[in-house]
């Protein structure tokens, strides 16, 4: 599963302004993938959010789905409060999740980010001259319905241009490489790309 978002090149982001695609396959052998996505807006903002279900398959696919389902409600709420909500949520599904939340707010021009477990986050600006010129995303370690260590999280700036990519550990690690080089794609394109490279 690869998620990317990327801000269009104009003076102010809004939701206008927020382009994202999504790629997923699922592992061999199995019909569902346990990786899903969300990309929710709410007034003043938008709620992205990749999640990979414990293990493969269906029930893999259903902690997804409960997890999903949890952030719907409510996607305005901080990161803390909606991750925390997916974890009391997942203790009464099949199996846990991990997950990586990214909350945009246009009037601020911010990002909040944050995540537990392992699907990474990697910001790329798009000013080479920017110092540093890529970021990533704080994890914590656990499982949303396991065990759970405090949530962390960081807020960027929003800059036009900048794309993030969410991705599962369905992507090799180093892909990033090279990657600066096509970022003139479309997000969706990107993320179709990067989806095929697994481990």
């Amino acid at each position: 599963m690869e998620a990317v978002t990327q801000t269009k090149q104009t003076k102010e982001v809004s939701e206008s302004a927020l382009e994202w695609g999504m790629a997923s396959l699922a592992m061999r052998g199995h019909e569902q993938s346990g990786d899903s996505q969300l990309v929710e807006f709410f007034p003043g903002g938008a709620l992205v959010a990749v999640i990979d279900g414990l293990g493969h398959g269906e029930e893999a696919a259903e902690a997804a789905r409960f997890a999903v389902a949890s952030l719907r409600e409510r996607p305005e709420d901080g990161l803390a409060d909606l991750l925390n909500r997916c974890h009391e949520r997942l203790r009464r599904a099949p199996r846990g999740a991990v997950m990586t939340l990214v909350s945009y707010n246009f009037s601020e021009n911010t990002m909040t980010c944050g995540g537990v477990g392992n699907v990474e986050g990697l910001l790329l600006r798009v000013d080479p001259r920017i110092t540093p010129s890529h970021e990533t995303i704080p994890l914590r370690r656990g499982v949303l319905g396991g065990q759970m260590t405090p949530v962390q999280t960081r807020v960027f700036p929003m800059i036009p241009g900048d794309t993030l990519i969410l991705t599962t550990d369905g992507i090799r690690p180093g892909f990033e490489s090279g990657l600066r080089a096509i970022l003139s794609r479309s997000p969706q394109q990107l993320a179709e790309t990067y989806h095929q490279i697994r481990r």
